[in-house]
């Protein structure tokens, strides 16, 4: 399937967290070992539009049209959810994160330790840092 900008959009991305081709946004996870958190937040107006707490803002914010009323979350492996949205129309979309650099460094460290540990032991330790890295996705109606 040809997606006009996406190869472009998934490059910038690679460089600066997130980047859009007009229709898709695209974010790139510091790592891709760990599983990650996603928050979607959806509000049917810009204005009155909270952060959580400790999710740092990244300085992103895009405006794309929704004329399905839909979003789709997925990933590379092919795992999605649907959301559906209040209404069709464009919406705001803010990007922030927290913990990238700190999966980085436990990712490193694991590595460090893998020879030593049994694959039991390798599973458990990957689900107790599952969600370090966090991105924190913000809709909201224009």
């Amino acid at each position: 399937m040809d997606r006009p900008g996406f190869e472009n959009a998934l490059r910038i991305a690679n460089s600066q967290v997130a980047a859009t081709n007009g229709e898709e946004v695209m974010v790139s996870c510091a790592q891709d070992i760990l599983k990650v958190r996603v928050l979607v937040t959806v509000t049917s107006h810009v204005s009155g539009h909270p952060r959580s707490s400790n999710i740092s803002s990244v300085g992103l914010r895009f405006v794309l049209p929704f004329p399905s009323a839909r979003l789709h979350v997925g990933d590379a492996f092919g795992n999605a959810l649907l959301i559906d949205l209040p209404a069709v129309g464009s919406y705001s979309v803010d990007i922030h994160h927290r913990g990238r650099e700190e999966a980085e460094l436990k990712l490193r460290e694991l590595n460090e330790r893998l020879v030593a540990m049994s694959a039991v032991d390798d599973m458990a330790h990957l689900e107790q840092l599952a969600g370090i890295e966090q991105y924190e996705i913000r809709l909201a109606m224009r």
